[in-house]
């Protein structure tokens, strides 16, 4: 239903109808926003990388299939293009990591904790991530990248790529672990 809206607006995007862009970007921006800010975005930059992602999707409108995606999951890989540009601008590096330690790359980071948390309270916490770790497990764990893209994408070895995610899963159940040892005690305190 979602797909036949997007793509009558595309359709008339195309043929210049800046109503059907604006109800385009007005039906996506907060999608947009939302990613940008999961994938750390500073809030002074918002404004502007949102403006920036909605020029380059006007620009490549010609280019999007109904036939291959949706028009979101479309959407989705140039926000998420744009957004890993950026950050090669800003330099943000990633240095080639080996196992030196001994890493168990299972499940094992799925805990009730997760399951418990309000979705507003880990978005939060996950903000925090440091940017190296926050790259890689916002690709694969939360946007569905396998290792290999996420290596290409960041120009890393697939092996940094695991690595990363499985630092990123401790850094995160570690800062979730702690957030609900402090709500435990202000709990405690106000009972």
């Amino acid at each position: 239903m979602k797909n036949n809206q997007d793509i009558e607006l595309v359709n008339k995007c195309l043929k210049g109808a800046e109503s059907a862009f604006k109800a385009l970007y007005e039906l996506y921006k907060a999608y947009v926003y939302t990613i940008c800010v999961r994938y750390g975005i500073k809030s002074s930059d918002l404004a502007d990388m949102v403006q920036t992602i909605f020029m380059q999707v006007f620009h490549g409108l010609e280019k999007f299939d109904a036939n291959k995606s949706q028009f979101k999951t479309w959407m989705t890989k140039i926000v998420i293009n744009q957004i890993l540009m950026e950050r090669r601008k800003q330099h943000i590096r990633f240095t080639a990591l080996e196992p030196s330690e001994n890493l168990n790359f299972s499940n094992s980071y799925e805990s009730d904790i997760f399951v418990k948390m309000d979705q507003k309270e880990l978005f939060n916490i996950l903000n925090d991530m440091p940017a190296k770790y926050s790259m890689v497990f916002n690709l694969h764990v939360i946007d569905g990248y396998s290792h290999g893209e996420i290596a290409e994408q960041l120009n890393i070895t697939v092996g940094t790529s695991r690595i990363l995610l499985h630092r990123g899963r401790s850094w995160a159940k570690n800062a979730i672990s702690s957030f609900y040892r402090q709500d435990e005690k202000y709990l405690a305190k106000s009972i």
